[in-house]
């Protein structure tokens, strides 16, 4: 093998690919949403062969921004009661 391919500098080559699979099962999300981010752009796919893989960088984009915290002055945000405490004053204020 020719060393000059072997030893390539390109950081996209030694970059770690994802299926859809394992990379849902990384992310805890669903094929189906990776699929559609696909879809959508916002997430980008690399083809080898015909097949859809994701880049482990994208991965990690993707994972950042999932687990941005939300912010109470958001609209739509509500705070909800959390833990057993919690669960039991509601139990009562039935």
């Amino acid at each position: 093998m020719d060393n000059e391919n072997r030893d390539n500098p390109n950081p996209l080559f030694n970059e770690p690919i994802y299926t859809i699979a394992d990379a849902a099962k990384m992310t805890r999300l669903k094929p189906l949403t990776l699929w559609d981010k696909l879809a959508n752009g916002d997430l980008l796919r690399t083809k080898v062969g015909g097949r859809t893989f994701i880049r482990l960088s994208e991965l990690r984009k993707l994972i950042k921004e999932t687990r941005r915290e939300p912010n109470d002055d958001e609209p739509g945000h509500q705070s909800r009661p959390r833990g057993k405490k919690a669960r039991r004053t509601s139990a009562v204020a039935r």
